[in-house]
Parts: C-alpha cells; sequence; structure tokens
C-alpha cells in the first residue's frame, strides 16, 4: 500500500511522482579520498551512477558506511533497476575489499527516511569547505522527540555533459520519522531554505521514494 501525496494549498513544497524504494549497504573503514577514487573508478568502469548516504568515523574521519539508495530525480533519466542496483553494489563491495552487501537497517516499516541538506543551495560538484548554514543538532531541536536527526552526508558518482566522472558530496541531516509526521520534515524543509530534497517510506511491502521540491527551487524536475 502506498501513502497518499500530502497536498499543500499555501505552495510551499510539492510531492513528485514516487519510484520504488530500494536501498543497501556497506560497512566501511576507508579513508575518504580512497572511497572517493575507487566509487569514481567504479563508476567510470561500469557505466553505473552511484548515489547514496555515507556515515563517517568522528575519530578518524575514515566513511564508516555507504547506503545505496536510488535518486528519484527524473532529471536524470529513469533510474536503474533494482537487479542492476544490487549487482554493481556487489561490484563495488568488491572493488572495496568488504566482504557483503548487508540490508539498510534504517529500513523500518511505518518510518520515511528525509534527507535535508545543512547548506542553503546547492553547488555543482565537489565539496564545499565554508561551514554549513545549519546543523544536526538544530534539526532535532527544531522537530523534537518525535524524529532522530542522525549525521550523514549524501554522496553520488556522475557522468558529466562532456563524459567525464565527477562526485557530489554534502553534509546532511539524515531524518527518521514516522511516515504520518513526516509533513513536519516538509515544512521544515522548506523554512531552511532547501530548493530539494529526498523522501523515503518504508512498507513492508517494499516503500517508494520521490523528490520534495519547495518554493526555493531554481530547477524544478520534468
Amino acid at each position: 500500500m502506498t501513502n497518499e501525496p500530502i497536498r499543500d494549498n499555501s505552495g510551499e513544497f510539492r510531492e513528485l511522482e514516487p519510484i520504488a524504494q530500494w536501498s543497501a549497504k556497506l560497512v566501511l573503514d576507508t579513508p575518504r579520498d580512497v572511497f572517493r577514487d575507487i566509487v569514481l573508478q567504479t563508476a567510470a568502469e561500469t557505466q553505473h551512477r552511484y548515489t547514496g548516504l555515507i556515515t563517517s568515523d568522528p575519530e578518524t574521519g575514515h566513511v564508516a558506511s555507504f547506503t545505496r539508495t536510488l535518486y528519484p530525480r527524473r532529471k536524470y533519466g529513469d533510474p536503474p533497476s533494482h537487479q542492476e542496483c544490487a549487482v554493481q553494489l556487489d561490484h563495488l563491495a568488491s572493488n572495496l575489499g568488504v566482504e557483503a552487501v548487508i540490508p539498510d537497517d534504517q529500513r523500518v516499516p511505518g518510518l520515511s527516511r528525509i534527507v535535508l541538506g545543512l547548506y542553503v543551495g546547492q553547488h555543482e560538484q565537489g565539496e564545499r569547505a565554508e561551514p554549513t548554514e545549519h546543523s544536526v543538532e538544530e534539526l532535532q531541536t527544531r522537530l523534537g522527540a518525535d524524529a532522530v536527526v542522525l549525521a550523514g552526508e549524501v554522496f553520488t558518482a556522475r557522468f558529466m555533459e562532456d563524459g567525464a566522472m565527477s562526485h557530489y558530496a554534502e553534509p546532511v541531516g539524515v531524518t527518521l520519522i514516522a511516515t504520518t509526521q513526516k509533513r513536519a520534515v516538509y515544512e521544515l524543509g522548506a523554512a531552511m531554505g532547501q530548493e530539494r530534497f529526498t523522501v523515503e517510506d518504508f512498507s513492508a511491502t517494499g516503500g517508494q521514494a520521490y523528490m520534495i521540491e519547495t518554493r526555493h527551487c531554481t530547477d524544478p524536475d520534468l
């Protein structure tokens, strides 16, 4: 069963068409630059666009996990099939020296995972060095006890228009909240000045993933 879309008559945000949700996880202990280089090399070899969430070890700075997710933005064409994602994640795991892919442990029926960027606006590629305008602690305070907000980063290995490989990384607050209460996160995202953000609704039958575009969006999806 899918969730009914949230209607917003104020024009603050809109839900885009959903796709079927899929995700899986790699547990790592990999220096950040090594992780980036291996993902980019693997993407170039396979012509597969890797997208997902990474966490970092606060002491070493190493990448501690990579959760492969589907990016549901239609601007970049139809997302790959779940089977292709699974095969290519296995290939990446092998290149990273990881023995096995494991289930996404945040995928709990009845919860939604909503990824809010901590910068206002977006950059073209790579990573930004300046301090973020928002913090995980701020998001947690504003959402209260109904949500759990975890530190993470979005990470994407992607193809540029000239065919070259590039990556995009941005610190985010990974927000877990009951699907019935996700509107509060939508409203917070719009208030933070986010242009767009991803939502995954988890269910026992598979779930769905989709984009939210806010009134700040300057490049709306197709």
